[in-house]
C-alpha cells in the first residue's frame, strides 16, 4: 500500500477537535499524571524503544514514507538525548505517553502526527509496561543470584559449625550453620525458577493490537516484537490488552521471595541479639542509640524486614485494581504497585547480600549453645529404640521424663548418664532399660549426632557439602541463563538502534 500522506495542517494537541471540548479537570488530571508520569528513567527508555520500533515497522511495511519516518525518528532520537526535561509537565493536557507524541509533532511537523498510526494508548501502555517488568524481573533474578552466591560462600565455610535448630522458638535438633543456609539456598533457588518462568510469560508483545480489536493497517506485529526482543506475541489481540495478569504474576514472584527472604532475616535478627549472639553485623549496617552508648542496633536487618512488608501491600493494591471492569484502569493503576514491588525486592536483596558478605559468625557460641541444650533428645530416643528394643513412642516417653527430671535437678546434657535413663524408664514404663554411658553421651553430643545423620540432604557435613555442590551447579546454570536473556534483549536493542540510525541517516 502507498505510504500515508502528510497532513497539511500544523501539529495539533492530542485529542483536540474530538467529542471532548473541555480540558480534563485538574483534580482528575493530577491523579492520572501521578499514576502514569512519575519520572522513571526505565519507563522513559522502554517507551522510547516501543515508539521507535513501531515507526521502523511502519516504514518497513510501507505504511509511512521514508521522509516521514526520518522526521519522526529524528525527533524521538533527540528526545532520547534530552530526556524528561524536554517533555511538557502540563498534566491537564496529558501524561508521558501523550507528551511524547506532542513533542514529536512539534519537532517533526505534520509527519509527527503519524506516530500513532495503527495503535492506541492501550497497546502502547501494555507493551511499555511489559518491557519494564521484563527488565526488572531480570534485575530481581540477578540480585537473587548475587545473594545466593554470598550465602553459598558462607555456607561452604560453615558446614561443620554445629548449632541448634529451632521450632516454635525453642531448640529442636542439632544441625550446622552451613546446613541451615543450604535451606535458605533451596528456597531462593525456587524463587529464581519462578522469576524466569514469569519472565517468559511477560516477554510477549502486545504492540499492534489497539485496544483489543486489532487494526485495518497491515501492521507487522512479529517485526516489532523482534525489534523489542520479545520471545513471542500475545496471539489474541483482546487478551494482549485486556489481560493484566502478567503484573499479578510478577508481583506474586516478589511476594514469594519476600516470604522466604523474611524467614532468613528474622532468624538472623534473632541470632544477632545480645542473649543469643550467634552472629554480628558489620558496623556499616548498624547504628547506636542517642541515649545508650553500648547499643549496636542491627539497622540493616530491621530496614530490610520492615521494607519488605511493602511488597505485601503492593500485592493487595494490585489485586484490588484488577477487580475493576475498565481494562485501562487495571493497566494504569496496576503498574505503580507492580513497580513498587519490583523496586523493593531488588533493593532489599542487594542489602541482604551486602550484609551476608560481611557477617561475623561466632562458631564457639553456636557450639556452646548446642551443648547446653537437650536438642539431642530425639537421637537419644532413637538410640533406645535401636539398642534397647523399645518402640519409638515408649522411648519418646522415657526421654521426655528424663529431660524433665534433668531440668528440675539442674543437670546439664553433658552430665546425663545411663543411670538417669534407667530411672526415667522405671518411672515411665515400670521397668528398667540397660544402655551404656557412652551411648547416652554420644546421643546428646552435638558433634556426634550431626556426624551420625545418614539421610540424603541431612545435617551431616558430608551431606551438606553434596547439597552445596548441587546448589553451586544450579547457581552457575541460572547465572548463564540470565546472561542469555540479557544478551538477547541487548541484541534487539542494537538492531533497533541500527535501524533507527539507518532511517535517520538516509538522504531526503
Amino acid at each position: 500500500m502507498p505510504p500515508v500522506r502528510r497532513a497539511s495542517d500544523s501539529a495539533v494537541a492530542i485529542g483536540e477537535g474530538t467529542r471532548i471540548q473541555a480540558p480534563l479537570a485538574p483534580l482528575v488530571a493530577r491523579h492520572l499524571h501521578e499514576m502514569m508520569s512519575r519520572r522513571d528513567d526505565l519507563v522513559f527508555t522502554c517507551l522510547s524503544r516501543v515508539n521507535r520500533a513501531h515507526v521502523v515497522m511502519l516504514r518497513e511495511a510501507g505504511i509511512v514514507s521514508a521522509p516521514d519516518a526520518k522526521a519522526i525518528l529524528s525527533a524521538l532520537t533527540d528526545l532520547d538525548r534530552l530526556g524528561w526535561e524536554a517533555l511538557s509537565d502540563d498534566y491537564v493536557h496529558g501524561e508521558i505517553f501523550t507528551h511524547v507524541e506532542q513533542y514529536v509533532m512539534e519537532r517533526a511537523g505534520p509527519p509527527g502526527g503519524n506516530l500513532h498510526i495503527g495503535r492506541s494508548r492501550g497497546d502502547l501502555f501494555v507493551t511499555t509496561y511489559r518491557l519494564y517488568v521484563r527488565t526488572r524481573l531480570l534485575d530481581v533474578a540477578r540480585a537473587l543470584v548475587d545473594l545466593r552466591t554470598n550465602i553459598h560462600r558462607l555456607a561452604a565455610a560453615h558446614v561443620r559449625t554445629t548449632m541448634p535448630s529451632y521450632t516454635h522458638g525453642q531448640t529442636a535438633q542439632f544441625i550446622t550453620f552451613g546446613h541451615y543456609l543450604s535451606g535458605a539456598l533451596g528456597a531462593f533457588e525456587r524463587d529464581g525458577e519462578r522469576l524466569i518462568a514469569a519472565h517468559g510469560r511477560v516477554n510477549r508483545s502486545s504492540l499492534g493490537t489497539g485496544v483489543g480489536a486489532g487494526s485495518s493497517w497491515p501492521l507487522d506485529r512479529s517485526r516489532t516484537a523482534a525489534l523489542l526482543g520479545f520471545e513471542s506475541l500475545n496471539l489474541s489481540a483482546f487478551d494482549a490488552v485486556c489481560s493484566q495478569d502478567y503484573l499479578i504474576e510478577a508481583v506474586a514472584c516478589c511476594v514469594a521471595n519476600a516470604a522466604n527472604h523474611l524467614v532468613l532475616l528474622t532468624d538472623l535478627h534473632t541470632w544477632s541479639t545480645s542473649e543469643v549472639g550467634f552472629i554480628e553485623l558489620d558496623d556499616e549496617f548498624c547504628a547506636s542509640s542517642s541515649l545508650m552508648p553500648q547499643k549496636k542496633n542491627p539497622m540493616g536487618l530491621e530496614v530490610a524486614r520492615s521494607t519488605l512488608s511493602r511488597v505485601y501491600g503492593a500485592q493487595a493494591e494490585l489485586l484490588a485494581t484488577h477487580k475493576v471492569d475498565n481494562v485501562m484502569e487495571r493497566c494504569i493503576y496496576g503498574f505503580p504497585p507492580t513497580r513498587q514491588a519490583l523496586d523493593t525486592t531488588v533493593a532489599m536483596l542487594d542489602l541482604t547480600a551486602a550484609m551476608i558478605a560481611t557477617l561475623t559468625i561466632d562458631d564457639a557460641r553456636m557450639l556452646e549453645s548446642a551443648r547446653r541444650s537437650f536438642a539431642g533428645a530425639a537421637e537419644l530416643a532413637n538410640m533406645l529404640t535401636r539398642e534397647c528394643g523399645l518402640s519409638f513412642r515408649h522411648s519418646h516417653r522415657v526421654v521426655g521424663t528424663l529431660v524433665r527430671q534433668a531440668v528440675d535437678r539442674g543437670i546439664s546434657p553433658a552430665d546425663v548418664g545411663n543411670d538417669l535413663v534407667a530411672q526415667a524408664a522405671e518411672q515411665t514404663l515400670g521397668h528398667t532399660v540397660t544402655c551404656s554411658a557412652d551411648q547416652v553421651r554420644s546421643s546428646l553430643s552435638p558433634e556426634a549426632v550431626v556426624s551420625g545423620i545418614r539421610t540424603a540432604g541431612g545435617a551431616n557435613p558430608e551431606e551438606t557439602s553434596k547439597v552445596l555442590a548441587a546448589t553451586a551447579s544450579r547457581l552457575e546454570a541460572d547465572r548463564a541463563a540470565l546472561a542469555i536473556l540479557e544478551a538477547t534483549a541487548a541484541d534487539a536493542d542494537r538492531e533497533l538502534d541500527q535501524r533507527t540510525r539507518e532511517i535517520v541517516a538516509k538522504p531526503g
